[in-house]
């Protein structure tokens, strides 16, 4: 299940959203990695961009991570009135924002992942902060411990990055971010939590 959801969230909100994320109030974390796990190294791909991102976790395993927590969790509000969706536990929200690289191109993508595989099955809603590009790549690969994402990666579906836009989908799915080529960042919150 991959659906794609638009202007959910007040415009107002959204630009409260972007002014913020660019402003020198919010601590970005930077990470040389775009993801943490040790599968990361099994990923060896040509169309496989490895990239640096600055990160923002809300929430994770602990609970709440941020001061910023209940501003950004006014998306999932939004989101549950919309979709009827309740939602059962909260495993982990983080903001990630990737900028504008050399060499990559529209056919590349960041490492492929699943974004807290210990706590499958859950469901993440993908929720795009801005207007960018670098699509959000989803395959159709399905886990398991053999997996290797090699040149057989098969892509599944492409969804382009708009302000105010979010992908809800089942989180065992393997997926991946984009580095934009024609802006110069882009921003995400992601949202993994079980219903």
């Amino acid at each position: 299940m991959i659906k794609i959801l638009d202007n959910f969230v007040p415009l107002n909100i959204q630009n409260k959203y972007i002014e913020l994320l660019d402003s020198e109030e919010i601590a970005w974390f930077y990470t040389d990695n775009i993801i943490h796990q040790k599968e990361n190294k099994k990923f060896i791909n040509p169309n496989i961009t490895k990239t640096f991102a600055h990160i923002h976790t809300l929430y994770n395993e602990k609970g709440i991570n941020s001061d910023y927590y209940n501003l950004f969790s006014t998306i999932l509000n939004f989101f549950v009135i919309k979709e009827k969706v309740k939602i059962k536990d909260m495993i982990r929200v983080r903001i990630r924002r990737t900028f504008r690289i050399k060499n990559h191109s529209k056919e590349k993508y960041n490492v492929p992942h699943i974004d807290v595989k210990d706590h499958l099955p859950y469901k993440t809603l993908l929720y795009y902060v801005d207007d960018s590009d670098g699509d959000s790549v989803f395959f159709k690969n399905k886990i398991s411990d053999e997996i290797l994402l090699d040149a057989d990666a098969v892509v599944n579906k492409r969804i382009s990055p708009k302000q105010g836009r979010a992908i809800y989908f089942d989180g065992g799915i393997y997926h991946s971010g984009n580095c934009p080529i024609d802006f110069n960042k882009r921003t995400v919150i992601n949202f993994d939590f079980t219903v």
